[in-house]
This record gives structure tokens, sequence and C-alpha cells, in this order.
């Protein structure tokens, strides 16, 4: 009876943490400022769960799961940075904006199983493309209306285009996105040649989007996902025609 008790709990909490994490995937592309509050809401939802005995046998017990407590590491270099300078306010500002970097690599070690299924996972994913989609149209709309008053194509164009958030992060997280869609579209997540010609199309657009952001840091990482596709395809697939048509695109 205890077991089935559990069992249910575990259910309902792996499935508030899928809400938050996908409610925060999808504002993550079109509003930073919110994302805050999302993290500590998921971090909120890590401590009234407790059962803190059974994260950390979680993390003792997984290999995959200490190697992503290790990043954690990267947050505490920052505050034994503290040692060597003389300026401490703004050292203990620099330590709230990147909490984060301890903060997740803590919350996401220690997680129920049943938070990060297959299909779960792919939720979230989902949930951040169509958070980029939903940034690009906004984007597109103030652009359009800019233009319409100002009769200025620089309206669609770099920082005047991205009106939400800096195009640099704009950019990468679009090309991340064209990222997910490749990764889906040739796992044959995406099932209907509908779907799939819809997904193409988005794909498409989402690379033109990060053209007219003209970020540097997001063409490049669009140019470096678009190659890695293709070589995959051609070295470890055994699919050059294939591989040759997504370098090209």
């Amino acid at each position: 009876m205890n077991d089935k008790i559990l069992f249910l709990s575990n259910k309902y909490i792996a499935r508030l943490y899928q809400y938050e994490l996908i409610a925060l995937a999808f504002l993550l592309p079109i509003y930073r400022k919110v994302i805050p509050y999302a993290i500590a809401l998921i971090v909120v939802t890590w401590f009234l769960e407790g059962d803190f005995m059974a994260k950390i046998k979680r993390v003792v017990n997984s290999r995959h799961r200490r190697y992503t407590l290790l990043f954690a590491s990267l947050y505490v270099v920052y505050a034994i940075g503290l040692l060597y300078t003389e300026n401490l306010g703004v050292g203990f500002f620099d330590l709230e904006v990147k909490l984060s970097l301890f903060i997740f690599p803590v919350v996401f070690s220690s997680l129920l199983p049943e938070v990060f299924t297959p299909v779960r996972a792919r939720g979230v994913l989902w949930a951040f493309v169509f958070g980029v989609f939903a940034s690009m149209l906004l984007c597109y709309g103030v652009a359009l209306s800019d233009y319409i008053k100002s009769g200025s194509l620089t309206a669609f164009y770099y920082n005047r285009l991205s009106v939400l958030i800096h195009p640099s992060y704009l950019s990468m997280y679009t090309s991340f996105a064209i990222a997910i869609l490749l990764y889906f579209l040739y796992r044959g997540f995406i099932i209907g040649r509908i779907r799939q010609g819809l997904a193409i199309l988005l794909v498409m657009m989402f690379g033109f989007f990060v053209v007219m952001l003209s970020s540097k840091a997001g063409i490049l990482g669009l140019a470096f996902i678009i190659a890695l596709f293709a070589a995959y395809l051609i070295l470890a697939e055994r699919k050059p025609v294939k591989g040759l048509l997504s370098g090209m695109a």
C-alpha cells in the first residue's frame, strides 16, 4: 500500500516538474526577466518534495548524475574567486547572476527518474521550439509596426528586430531550436509528410531569422550545427546525398 502511495506521489511530482520545465523552456526565448521566478518555482518544488536522503542516493549510485553535479564546480570556482577580488559588492552580484550554474546541476542530478523520461524530455524540447517560434512572430510583428511608422528596413535587422532579448541570445536560442528540429526529423519523432514538411519549413524560417538577427555568435552557431549534422550524415550514417543537401541548405 505504501509503495503504491509513493508511486502515485512520485508520478504527480514528476508531472509538476514537467509543467515547470515546459514553462521555463517556453519562456526562455521570449521574456528572460520571468526566468528567475520560473527557476525559483522549480527550487521550491525540489525543497517541498523533501526526501533528501533519496536524492543523495540517486547521485551517489549513478555515474551520469555525478557527472551532472560536476557542472556545479564551475560556480564553486567563481565563489573561490571572491578571495582574490577587492570589490566584493560586484563579486557577490556576479555570483547572484550566475547562481543557476549551481542550482541546475544540483537539482537536475537528484530528480526522480520519472522526470526525464524520453517522452517528457521531448515535450520540454518542443516547448522550447514553440517558444522560439512565438518569439520570432512577436519580433516580426513589432518590426512590421516599426517599419510602417518609420519606413526603414532596418526595423527587420539586429537589435531593432530582437525587441524581447539581446539578438545574440535570441540567435543562439534559434540555432538550438534548429538543432532540435533536425534531430527530431532524423530520429523519426516527427511522423507524417505534412508535419515533416512543416518542420523543414520551420528550420528554414529559423535559419533566415538568425541571419536577420545578424549576430556573429548566432550565425557561427548555425553554421556549426548545419556542418555537424551534414558531417554526421555523410560519415556516420553513410548518406552523402542527404549530408550534402543539408550542408548546402
